[in-house]
């Protein structure tokens, strides 16, 4: 059974003791509630966001692969990141046939036995927007930018 319903309140309260409370106390079936402390914009905000991302992560995990193919997996990380990052995050979608011919050979291999497409999702997270830089530099020198 045990309690169903809290509010956190008094003095101390941040966005860090606030999720690790939420951490310790939500129920494997969503049956409980909180009302949150007095927190400013920025980490209701962030709070917010975390709530967001650990409901989509479970119940991503929860659901049955029929329903979640690559394409909808991929489709629903690029609408949860970008409702939280907004223009921080850029992305490309890569599938089917597009995946041999840009390279990723294993990818298009072993995803070609399923009845869907395989995918590939490349994310991008820029929270300061620079245009620049030296991208991401892979094993043996080479740059890959995306």
């Amino acid at each position: 059974m045990g309690i169903k319903h809290v509010a956190l309140s008094g003095e101390g309260w941040n966005t860090d003791r606030a999720w690790a409370f939420w951490a310790g106390y939500k129920g494997p079936k969503g049956q409980r509630q909180v009302e949150w402390p007095s927190l400013d914009d920025a980490q209701r905000s962030e709070l917010d966001n975390r709530l967001t991302i650990i409901d989509w992560v479970r119940d991503t995990i929860n659901a049955p692969a029929e329903e979640l193919g690559p394409e909808q997996l991929a489709q629903r990380a690029v609408d949860l990141l970008c409702g939280v990052a907004g223009e921080k995050i850029s992305y490309r979608i890569t599938k089917g046939e597009d995946l041999r011919e840009q390279g990723y050979l294993g990818l298009h291999t072993v995803g070609r036995g399923s009845e869907r497409p395989p995918v590939l999702l490349a994310l991008d997270y820029n929270p300061t927007g620079d245009k620049g830089g030296a991208g991401i530099r892979l094993p043996g020198g080479q740059r890959h930018h995306l």
